[in-house]
């Protein structure tokens, strides 16, 4: 599909010393509270909150963090593609 060409818009152009929001993250929280209604009998509901726990990986998944620019200086290049091959290796 044809589209116009145009600049691209100065807030999304990047650099050599721009990084991933992850780079030398340090921790991760355990979950969040998200509003959860309770519906009563008549079909009004109460409104309260519910604790989601985060189920999400804790480490690097990036299979090429050694190679990308963006990665340079983290603490944790390299667990991604080791992370990959032990995939790889078990059959996944």
């Amino acid at each position: 599909m044809p589209v116009l060409d145009h600049e691209v818009h100065e807030r999304t152009r990047t650099d050599d010393s721009h990084r991933y929001g992850c780079h030398n993250r340090v921790g991760h929280s355990p979950g969040y509270y998200a509003p959860n209604r309770e519906y009563i009998y008549d079909g009004n509901f109460v409104e309260r909150h519910k604790w989601v726990q985060d189920t999400m990986s804790r480490g690097c998944r990036y299979d090429r963090s050694t190679v990308d620019n963006r990665c340079e200086g983290c603490n944790h290049v390299g667990a991604g593609e080791a992370y990959s091959a032990s995939v790889h290796a078990a059959g996944g």
